[in-house]
């Protein structure tokens, strides 16, 4: 269970109002029963000048260095970030079960943040991995099987591995996922988002995409209430924001 939000930009929208969201959404879920995202944080960002991946065990709300990224992310032409509430049995009490997960593949980079769970044994056994499942987490695995399928965007990314839960049987509560494919050769970069949910909580699973100009983003929803963008019924408060459509890949 995490809350999650995804921005591309070109121009000076203001960034850190987004990431303050998305703090206060860590702390206190008010689509959760005000639960606590507190089982760590994680952030992959690109600029022209290089790339930052950065998994902190710390609560994003206690971390100092979550208020210096959100501080400074309009230095940022895209990232994906994170907050972490770990799924009962999954492995905790490290930085590197935080998400983003950044994996190579081929000359590309993939970063990617999911909100959900999989069975982790039958997609390890789907995929060929044979690795103790107690030091892995599902989104990892997730991740992992990045390696497996050919893409070319973040958009055909995601609907891959949504192909492969499908083939292993994996599927287990929601899958929510966003992605980042980057290209270091064309410097390029691409977005996607998936919600993909049981139709239980649907104020907590539900992920909206914001869109003005050159700048996009995808969030979960009580980042999107604290940013003043929807209200508590999920209602749209602003003409920039739409909710995505479950079952639906959506790009930027």
């Amino acid at each position: 269970m995490c809350r999650m939000l995804a921005i591309k930009r070109d121009g000076p929208e203001e960034v850190s109002l987004l990431l303050e969201a998305l703090a206060k959404a860590a702390q206190h879920d008010v689509f959760d029963n005000m639960s606590s995202h507190a089982d760590g944080w994680g952030v992959y960002a690109i600029s022209d000048q290089g790339a930052l991946h950065y998994r902190s065990l710390t609560p994003a709300w206690e971390d100092p260095t979550y208020a210096l990224t959100a501080k400074t992310a309009g230095s940022f032409k895209a990232l994906i970030v994170h907050a972490r509430m770990a799924s009962r049995g999954e492995p905790k009490g490290s930085p590197l079960f935080s998400q983003p997960f950044l994996v190579q593949v081929n000359e590309r980079y993939v970063a990617l943040a999911h909100n959900g769970s999989v069975n982790k044994a039958k997609l390890a056994e789907w995929l060929g991995f044979r690795v103790d499942l107690s030091y892995v987490t599902d989104s990892e695995l997730l991740a992992l099987a990045a390696s497996k399928v050919d893409f070319s965007s973040a958009a055909e990314l995601v609907e891959r591995l949504r192909e492969i839960v499908m083939k292993a049987n994996a599927t287990k509560g929601a899958l929510n996922l966003l992605a980042m494919v980057v290209d270091p050769r064309s410097a390029s970069v691409s977005l996607a988002c998936l919600e993909e949910h049981p139709q239980v909580n649907e104020k907590y699973y539900a992920m909206f995409s914001f869109s003005r100009g050159n700048f996009k983003a995808f969030m979960s929803s009580t980042v999107a209430y604290y940013a003043g963008l929807i209200k508590s019924d999920l209602s749209v408060d602003s003409d920039y924001v739409n909710r995505c459509t479950p079952g639906e890949v959506v790009e930027a």
